[in-house]
């Protein structure tokens, strides 16, 4: 066979592995074309303007979902859903700025049927994990939230959130705003997610 015709049916197996994957040949991967995506999940408040301030007429209740909250129907394969919050700011550093995140919760074991929570509003049979002070802002302004929907593939009761998982949870938010969320890569809370929304607001009184 001659070089020519050698890197001729070189090439046309290649265009071949982009349906059946060729073992050997160089670019393709089964496992990347195989990967499943995780989903996006519409995730709102009715609270929340479109610049993102929360609108002054609503306060801060009792506890930490003191949003009223809307979020579209859950992927299939969900078990049950979460929902993270944290107040975060930055602090300046010689470094730079360095991401804090001062509070944060996480109500887990949430119904998959629902498709939102009123303000204020305890969902039945919720697990509770958080730290730090209460969710509830002090009365100064640009106090920045972050809220955070998962539809998850198992359901597990007490799922823990500390501030290290909530500090990265914020981060890969932070960074997947404005961009599509299911080439986000999971952290280690949404390993099992199949379905994932956040939006970010600030409390501005």
């Amino acid at each position: 066979m001659t070089r020519h015709r050698e890197l001729k049916v070189w090439g046309w197996l290649c265009a071949l592995a982009l349906t059946v994957p060729v073992a050997g040949c160089a670019g393709s991967s089964s496992s990347t074309a195989l990967a499943p995506r995780t989903q996006t999940i519409d995730f709102e408040s009715p609270a929340v303007l479109a610049n993102g301030a929360i609108r002054p007429s609503v306060s801060c209740g009792s506890g930490s979902l003191w949003l009223p909250l809307k979020w579209g129907k859950a992927p299939a394969g969900t078990s049950e859903l979460a929902v993270f919050i944290g107040r975060y700011e930055y602090e300046q550093t010689n470094d730079g700025r360095k991401l804090q995140v001062p509070f944060g919760d996480l109500i887990s074991g949430i119904s998959p049927a629902l498709r939102g929570n009123a303000a204020n509003a305890i969902p039945e049979g919720v697990f509770w994990s958080r730290f730090g002070k209460i969710s509830c802002p002090p009365a100064r302004r640009n106090q920045h939230i972050i809220l955070e929907l998962f539809a998850l593939d198992r359901r597990q009761e007490g799922r823990e959130l500390d501030r290290p998982v909530a500090t990265r949870l914020t981060a890969e938010a932070l960074r997947a705003d404005g961009e599509a969320q299911s080439s986000r890569a999971p952290g280690e809370l949404t390993r099992e997610a199949v379905g994932i929304g956040h939006f970010l607001a600030v409390y501005a009184p």
